[in-house]
């Protein structure tokens, strides 16, 4: 469970979310893209993108936020792969 969190990631900046495994960092991220599982809520708060709430606005409205303006890169050990060549060759 996560509680009491605060970010504010301003246009054209980065954040890097670290912290031991099972502290919260998956879930604090498919909670700011609103995809938790089914079983996942948030009780309280807004999500803010681009100055609308993701978690006021209908499914459609934050589908199109997160394939629009939010990016994240999973943590998965087979995310970034040395061995794999990102782009064309």
């Amino acid at each position: 469970m996560v509680t009491d969190l605060s970010l504010a990631i301003r246009p054209g900046e980065s954040y890097g979310l670290v912290g031991e495994s099972g502290c919260g960092k998956s879930t604090v991220a498919l909670a700011a893209i609103r995809y938790l599982a089914r079983n996942g809520r948030v009780n309280s708060g807004r999500i803010l993108v681009d100055g609308r709430d993701l978690m006021r606005s209908r499914q459609r409205t934050a589908h199109a936020a997160r394939a629009q303006r939010v990016d994240g890169l999973p943590g998965s050990a087979r995310a970034l792969n040395p061995t794999l060549r990102i782009g064309r060759r």
